[in-house]
């Protein structure tokens, strides 16, 4: 069993002349960050891998979330190639890996991510289960986490359809 999280960066400042991957966050995206990671570690999503793109915005988001996951020291590798990737593309960087990770996030941009979370969920889940997939599809917000389960023993094996999703997280669902 893999579990597989997909964390939009938190919402960064527009306002810069700074080229787009060196925009840090701003102040509702450092507000967040952390409020998401909090319910992810309460949710038992914790990575024992992380993935991260080298984007300011990206790199920002995992320092605020880290601590509240307690994962600090967790493996975490920065790859440049996750800046703005592709459903395919990620896809393809996952199936990679040769970790024996059981729970992988990856920290990234859209819209790579919501492309890659739908494609990967089964089309037949519960009722619950497609209105987060119907909600995903419409809009995944910044610092947006997509949880999905898979019935395998490696990353090698991850295919289209193959998963349920088992949680969508944003910040304004956190304040309902």
């Amino acid at each position: 069993m893999k579990t597989l999280l997909l964390l939009r960066h938190a919402k960064s400042d527009r306002s810069t002349s700074l080229d787009d991957a060196q925009r840090s966050l701003n102040a509702r995206g450092r507000s967040a960050a952390p409020k998401i990671g909090a319910e992810m570690a309460a949710r038992g999503f914790v990575p024992d891998f992380v993935l991260v793109s080298t984007a300011e915005r990206t790199r920002q988001t995992w320092a605020l979330i880290a601590p509240e996951l307690g994962a600090v020291a967790k493996p975490v590798e920065f790859q440049p190639h996750l800046y703005l990737a592709s459903a395919s593309r990620l896809l393809e960087i996952i199936r990679k890996l040769d970790r024996d990770s059981r729970t992988l996030l990856i920290v990234g941009h859209n819209p790579g991510l919501e492309d890659l979370a739908a494609r990967l969920s089964a089309k037949h889940q519960s009722p619950e289960a497609a209105r987060a997939l119907a909600r995903l599809k419409t809009k995944f917000p910044t610092c947006a986490l997509a949880a999905l389960s898979f019935e395998i023993d490696a990353w090698t094996e991850l295919r289209p359809a193959s998963g349920a999703l088992i949680a969508l997280m944003t910040p304004s669902s956190l304040e309902d």
